[in-house]
């Protein structure tokens, strides 16, 4: 009964008793199916139910009462919203104008629905950053640069071919272990090939 942009139809008020029950399946709430039927709430009655109007309708629990209540708040900011949005008719005075009580709504919606999108952005691009960066192995421990000639030293590890050779002309051990190692260097093809494909 609501569109995929958060905004209710412009048609909320003119529901029938069987769309608004429609609604309640639709929300969770068949419990409420029964009330609403004997009671013959329609779209235009939804929107100005009351406190006292939900002791009516039979509901049993304050629990019960305030998920309606929520659920119909919804509806009710979706719709205005939807109606400030398509230009609809003007739901209070005859003059288009809305109700402070109206503005307030749509004003809640609009900012829970933009805080629900920057949410979701952000963690679209937090994953989007997590699948962008580089495997940690493609970052030579001495510069933490993604390396472009990684070569495995004798401590079987692999550093970036300058860096590590920078490392041996003033050390004789291994930057990572600290033990003694020979300063033998061996391309790791495997890894510069695991690199480029990464880097396409």
């Amino acid at each position: 009964l609501c569109n995929r942009q958060g905004f209710g139809q412009a048609a909320t008020l003119e529901w029938d008793t069987e769309q608004v029950c429609k609604w309640l399946a639709e929300e969770g709430l068949s419990a409420f199916e029964a009330g609403f039927r004997r009671e013959m709430i329609d779209g235009e009655v939804l929107l100005s139910l009351t406190d006292d109007d939900f002791k009516c309708i039979g509901v049993p629990t304050l629990g019960a009462k305030i998920k309606l209540k929520a659920k119909i708040e919804g509806v009710k900011k979706q719709h205005y919203a939807g109606q400030m949005v398509g230009g609809g008719a003007a739901l209070s005075g005859g003059d288009g104008a809305f109700s402070e009580e109206q503005r307030l709504l749509v004003l809640e919606h609009v900012l829970q629905e933009n805080t629900d999108l920057a949410a979701r952005i952000s963690t679209m691009a937090k994953e989007a950053e997590a699948s962008a960066a580089p495997p940690p192995n493609f970052q030579c421990p001495i510069t933490t640069e993604i390396m472009e000639d990684p070569v495995f030293a004798m401590d079987g590890h692999t550093y970036e071919r300058e860096a590590i050779a920078t490392w041996f002309r003033q050390h004789d051990t291994s930057p990572l272990t600290r033990a003694v190692i020979p300063p033998t260097l061996v391309p790791n093809v495997n890894l510069r090939s695991q690199i480029a494909s990464w880097r396409e």
